[in-house]
């Protein structure tokens, strides 16, 4: 998924001072591939800002970890105030002091759309990369992002006609989980032995979640709906796609504590997903990036019942699940266990049925694929590299001319 590159689109000056600002393991694989991206033209790029393993790795100038901002849930949120509010103000503070010329928010749409707020007043163009979920909760919001981006890029092709009704500027180049869907596969066999797997035995893959609330809300009842699989299915093995907020020493601890065995394994995760016979998958990025490898899962989801109460006040759809969302139908497609429906024997229950069962998680699979089709084609990161480049140009004319550039209107949706 390559393009041509412009060896100099910042005119004679190539180079390019970017603030990025990301929150979880997602956000930072998809920014550090923008970042690479950008690089990849040949632009002197000074990237400072807020990101992960993989945004350091591309060379960020990490002021704090993305970690300090992966929080889920309300109480969570207003527990972290005081934190948040300070880096807030270390962030303003960046923002004066080193003027970028773009802002790059990729999700965390609550902190992220104030500190665009403070960076368009400041006359610093900003690009939101992954937009809110107004069409599942909290729709009102769509009114407040008039004026608030310079540009977003959604990853959904349905959500282009909600945000230009909204009159956002708009534009979508593919999902980034594609891209990474490109990367060649060395067959089951390899992939399973080079993870420590045994090609031999079925693969059970266990995800509890990215966060360190989702592991405390998880970890027991998925465990133990695990052992309970296992003692069914003694030939089964387990396998963990480790997050990188998740070390591996407290996953076997709760694991010898309810006497399973399993192989934890690190990023990237897709060969995993795609060479598995089934997924007991937390809600999140993850379960989208399973369906698109064409793995069969049950998807799950607790919290605290503070934050299930309000959450059942706010969102306006069915199901909570990504694939789900984007398959319709009158019922979910992936099976789902929420809230007071989660618990060990019904986990185990949903997952022996799928697994005693070829033709069902065969046609979990094809839906899974069908996907693939509808979330677009193309180079999203270049995509995305390519409008932080139209937006850095005029902020760097002289104020006059990048002024009126800023006052036209800017252009609509692309595929």
């Amino acid at each position: 998924m390559s393009k041509p590159l412009d060896t100099d689109p910042l005119g004679s000056s190539a180079s390019l001072r970017l603030m990025i600002v990301v929150g979880e393991a997602s956000a930072d694989r998809y920014a550090a591939r923008v970042l690479e991206a950008l690089r990849a033209r040949s632009l002197d790029v000074e990237a400072f800002g807020v990101g992960g393993e993989e945004l350091r790795r591309q060379g960020l100038d990490g002021h704090a970890d993305a970690r300090e901002l992966e929080l889920v849930g309300f109480s969570a949120v207003l527990t972290a105030l005081p934190r948040l509010f300070r880096l807030y103000r270390r962030l303003t503070a960046l923002l004066r002091e080193r003027r970028p010329d773009v802002l790059l928010c990729v999700d965390l749409p609550d902190f992220n759309s104030r500190l665009a707020r403070r960076a368009r007043a400041l006359g610093i163009p900003v690009l939101f990369y992954v937009a809110p979920q107004v069409w599942a909760w909290r729709s009102g919001r769509v009114r407040s992002w008039r004026g608030l981006a310079s540009q977003l890029v959604v990853t959904l092709p349905f959500e282009v006609s909600l945000w230009q009704r909204a009159g956002v500027p708009v534009a979508f180049h593919g999902h980034p989980l594609l891209e990474e869907a490109s990367t060649a596969d060395p067959g089951r066999d390899a992939t399973l032995a080079r993870l420590g797997l045994d090609p031999a035995r079925r693969t059970l893959v266990l995800a509890p979640g990215s966060r360190p609330s989702e592991w405390r809300h998880h970890a027991e009842v998925l465990f133990a709906a695990a052992a309970r699989i296992c003692s069914e299915l003694p030939e089964l093995q387990l396998a963990l796609p480790l997050a990188p907020s998740l070390q591996e020493e407290p996953v076997r601890r709760v694991a010898r504590r309810v006497g399973i065995q399993l192989t934890c394994t690190r990023a990237p995760h897709r060969l995993l997903l795609q060479h598995a016979d089934l997924g007991l998958l937390c809600s999140g990025t993850l379960t989208l990036e399973a369906a698109l490898a064409g793995l069969p899962m049950v998807v799950f989801y607790r919290t605290g019942w503070v934050d299930a109460r309000i959450a059942r006040r706010l969102i306006q759809v069915d199901r909570i699940a990504l694939p789900n969302l984007l398959l319709g139908g009158a019922e979910p497609v992936f099976p789902e266990l929420l809230q007071r429906n989660l618990s060990a024997p019904r986990l185990a229950d949903e997952a022996l049925r799928l697994l005693h069962d070829d033709a069902e998680r065969a046609r979990l699979r094809n839906a899974g694929l069908q996907l693939r089709a509808e979330l677009g084609s193309g180079s999203p990161s270049h995509g995305v590299a390519d409008a932080i480049l139209a937006l850095a140009k005029p902020a760097r004319e002289p104020s006059g001319t990048a002024k009126a550039r800023q006052d036209e209107p800017r252009g609509s949706a692309s595929r």
